[in-house]
């Protein structure tokens, strides 16, 4: 309470003691009147120093009774001051060490009787300032939004006294310029004993930080309420503490049901990757797990739920719960097994058909490419069989070479089918070792040109004059001699076959250009395939292995091979192999 309302309440109490006191001595002399002077009034026959020893004690017993209650009076005054003071010191720490703005306004706001020191950090004004710009104050902080319902307000405590105290909660606008909410507890009192003008006691409260609390946990709980996951949360003894309206669609309990209950009686999990107790070790170890899990539901059916747990803790730290995210993946996974079962049939379908077409394939080559070889073998014997003695000795040598030719060809061709199946098996052995490539590449070009007998014209050109790199010789030679047997085989007589040799950072690229028929872009989709031969080779034969051969080779040193071509424009197959294999 201020200073100065205690200090006029202190006068009027003295005020009132005085007046008491005037009235007990005029009862006094009343009394001592009617009483007292009848005891010690003098008589004739009383010696005159009785008599004067009556009038000493009619006298004394009066100021005795006057000191006494005198005395009684200050010790009165002084308990009262003592009490006063106290209370003041007592309600002056509380008002400057509340955390509210506490002010004291007459009924029309234009006047402010106190103001503490928490207005600075409520509104950003000094007491000072608030008391210079007098009335306008409260137009100056309050918004204008708000001025009107403030004010009607307050007139309704100055005319309805009962309903004092009353609350209100407005927005003002700080000395800084920033916005704050507040919210004011207004009691209506008179500032000094018997004044008929009422004041309004003010106690104002910044709760700019606590509405933004609520606003943030509101928002938090409606975002809680409203996603698809099951968002539970519980304490350490595994009670549940909190269930969203996600949960109950999930597992069929109501809030009323969960809360409180310990979790395993309402959900059984089931951790089929890593148990529940390494589950929950990760979950305290490190605070936090995730994983599969298959739940129970209140009907008694089972679901599939993505869990992700984590620890909960309070301001300090501690550890109070953990809070799990289950989101129910059920139909996701019956879609992933519908579309892993789809995929596996489509395989298999697909496997199927590639195989027909392989098998197809092969039996188209081996009808053709089988047939001819075993043709010439079986004419050239029924000519040695027939007329051996009528044919000269060049003649029958003749038709010697040409059974051993077609049985060199169809060793060739059995070899490259055992081969891709051997590759395709994973029995084929790579026996890497160093080799200078540019001396390999100009050796196989050699051994080509001599099979080529001067059909065609092979150029070797290398960048380098030395390249060591890791490879397996044996591989390799069949891979370019596959590419230069058919450059070779299906370009023109009398034209070039190019072969180039570069190094391009740690990959070499060994490129053999041909002049040739070229091949369309629908048959280079399959030019890798077993058995498969382009549309535009004719009566060329060929099993339709070499390039397949070839990569796998490529494959095996961790390198590729690459294919421009068009048809009537030639075809360029380049080998790119790495230096070191891995």
């Amino acid at each position: 309470m201020p200073h100065n309302v205690i200090k006029e309440s202190i006068m009027k109490t003295e005020s009132r003691l005085s007046l008491l006191y005037f009235a007990l001595g005029i009862i006094w002399i009343l009394v001592s009147d009617s009483v007292l002077v009848g005891i010690f009034e003098t008589r004739p026959d009383d010696s005159p120093l009785l008599g004067t020893f009556k009038g000493c004690l009619y006298v004394a017993v009066t100021a005795g009774l006057l000191y006494w209650l005198l005395r009684r009076e200050f010790r009165m005054r002084e308990q009262t001051e003592a009490e006063l003071n106290r209370n003041r010191l007592f309600a002056q720490r509380v008002i400057e060490t509340a955390p509210d703005a506490v002010m004291v306004y007459n009924a029309d706001g234009l006047q402010a009787h106190y103001i503490n020191e928490q207005v600075e950090a409520v509104f950003g004004y000094t007491p000072d300032e608030v008391r210079r710009l007098d009335g306008t104050f409260w137009e100056q902080v309050i918004v204008p939004a708000d001025s009107q319902r403030v004010r009607e307000y307050r007139e309704r405590l100055l005319r309805d006294p009962e309903s004092s105290p009353g609350e209100i909660e407005y927005t003002i606008r700080h000395k800084s310029g920033g916005l704050r909410t507040v919210v004011e507890r207004t009691a209506l009192f008179h500032p000094t004993p018997g004044s008929q003008t009422p004041a309004l006691l003010a106690l104002v409260r910044d709760i700019t930080a606590r509405k933004r609390d609520e606003e943030q946990l509101t928002y938090q709980a409606n975002l809680l309420q409203n996603v698809n996951d099951a968002v539970i949360s519980v304490d350490l003894n595994y009670c549940v503490t909190s269930w969203n309206q996600a949960a109950v669609e999930i597992y069929g309990y109501t809030p009323e049901e969960a809360l409180g209950k310990p979790l395993r009686d309402l959900i059984n999990t089931e951790y089929p990757d890593v148990g529940r107790e390494r589950a929950m070790g990760q979950i305290f170890s490190e605070g936090t797990w995730r994983g599969e899990t298959i739940q129970q539901r209140k009907d008694g059916t089972c679901l599939r739920a993505l869990t992700s747990s984590r620890l909960l803790r309070d301001r300090r730290g501690e550890i109070v719960g953990i809070v799990t995210i289950n989101r129910d993946i059920t139909e996701q996974k019956r879609l992933e097994q519908e579309a892993r079962e789809k995929e596996q049939l489509q395989a298999e379908l697909n496997q199927a058909l590639q195989n027909r077409a392989l098998h197809s394939r092969f039996m188209s080559m081996v009808s053709h490419e089988f047939r001819t070889p075993l043709t010439t073998i079986q004419l050239a014997a029924e000519l040695l069989k027939r007329y051996f003695d009528r044919l000269t000795p060049e003649a029958r040598a003749e038709r010697l070479r040409q059974i051993e030719t077609e049985v060199e060809r169809l060793l060739t061709m059995l070899d490259d089918i055992l081969q891709v199946l051997k590759t395709e098996a994973t029995r084929l052995h790579f026996r890497p070792e160093k080799v200078d490539l540019v001396a390999f590449t100009r050796q196989v070009v050699e051994d080509m040109r001599l099979a080529a007998q001067e059909t065609h014209r092979l150029v070797f050109t290398s960048e380098e004059p030395e390249l060591q790199a890791e490879v397996d010789p044996t591989l390799l030679r069949q891979a370019l001699s596959n590419l230069l047997s058919n450059a070779m085989k299906y370009a023109p007589a009398g034209t070039d076959v190019n072969i180039d040799l570069k190094r391009q950072g740690l990959t070499v690229l060994m490129a053999v250009r041909d002049q040739g028929i070229g091949i369309s872009e629908k048959d280079q989709q399959h030019l890798f395939d077993a058995f498969y031969r382009g549309e535009n080779v004719g009566n060329i034969p060929g099993t339709g292995l070499g390039l397949l051969i070839a990569r796998q080779a490529l494959e095996l040193h961790g390198g590729s091979i690459e294919v421009q071509s068009a048809p009537g424009s030639g075809s360029t197959f380049t080998l790119l192999l790495p230096l070191q294999h891995h």
